[in-house]
């Protein structure tokens, strides 16, 4: 999957890498991303092992099209 996407308009997207990809996927991971809606959703699935669909849609697109981490 890292050599081509699934979906063809993310094939021009500048992805981060190394150290920077790192950080930002720890951020989304612990929540603290400093956006309370995506923070509240990993906090919640961490604490209790599940979120919503809606949460659940809104934290994994944050990952790749605001974050850009392959």
């Amino acid at each position: 999957m890292r050599e081509r996407s699934i979906r063809s308009h993310y094939e021009e997207t500048e992805w981060v890498t190394g150290e920077e990809e790192n950080r930002r996927f720890q951020a989304w991971k612990n929540g603290q991303t400093g956006y309370p809606l995506v923070d509240a959703g990993m906090r919640e699935l961490y604490a209790t092992g599940w979120m919503t669909q809606s949460i659940r849609m809104v934290v994994a697109s944050f990952l790749t099209e605001y974050l850009r981490v392959n």
